[in-house]
């Protein structure tokens, strides 16, 4: 069996996410505390980390906000958990019917969000890693999930072209916005919890 690698890179933080793996650099930003221009250094990072184990392309990854844990998703219809210290596999979460496509973690990094092109939104205890909920209402994939910055709202974007702002806590959805676009493919939220951003793919 062919396994698919999510690379690891020391030293903050741009990833570059494409089919069969990820590549995550981490540098030290310049600073100076004179009036001094900071010098550009160009400079090639090696990996600290590759991290092998999904059986096909991962689709998206997260870091825990703690920095101790990365949740990786993929078309394998699996959620895989990797400890940043060691490359080591800690965890893998099974329960979507198909591909997952964007991936989260709750603000006191205790839950785990996954949206998946099975329709679904699902919930996950990372202490235990079993399944708390599945969020249903999309008709078509979701593509994209945030949590709001105190926990309580999540929300997510699909093909349906609607952005659904859900209850973490019932699962319950609160809001349906209809997007005007062909199909929604990224989401965030404001860190003061008042604006809803959304990136579309138009016709």
């Amino acid at each position: 069996m062919t396994y698919f690698k999510i690379k690891i890179f020391t030293g903050a933080a741009i990833a570059l996410l494409g089919f069969g793996g990820i590549l995550y650099w981490e540098f030290p930003l310049a600073a100076s505390s004179s009036n001094q221009p900071v010098k550009t250094v160009e400079k090639t990072f090696s990996p600290k980390l590759t991290l092998i184990g999904h059986a096909d392309s991962v689709w998206a990854v997260a870091i825990s906000p703690d920095g101790k844990i990365l949740a990786s998703v993929s078309t394998d219809k699996t959620i895989k958990l990797w400890n940043l210290a060691t490359g080591q596999e800690l965890r893998t979460l099974k329960g979507h019917s198909d591909w997952i496509n964007s991936v989260a973690f709750s603000p006191d990094g205790k839950t785990l969000a996954s949206g998946s092109s099975d329709k679904t939104v699902k919930l996950w205890d990372l202490a235990t890693g079993e399944e708390i909920r599945t969020l249903k209402g999309h008709s078509v994939s979701v593509q994209a999930i945030a949590f709001s910055p105190d926990g309580q709202s999540l929300v997510s974007g699909s093909w349906d072209q609607t952005i659904k702002l859900w209850n973490v806590a019932t699962g319950t959805v609160i809001r349906t916005l209809k997007a005007n676009c062909d199909v929604v493919t990224s989401v965030a939220i404001s860190p003061d919890g008042k604006t809803l951003a959304s990136g579309n793919n138009f016709d």
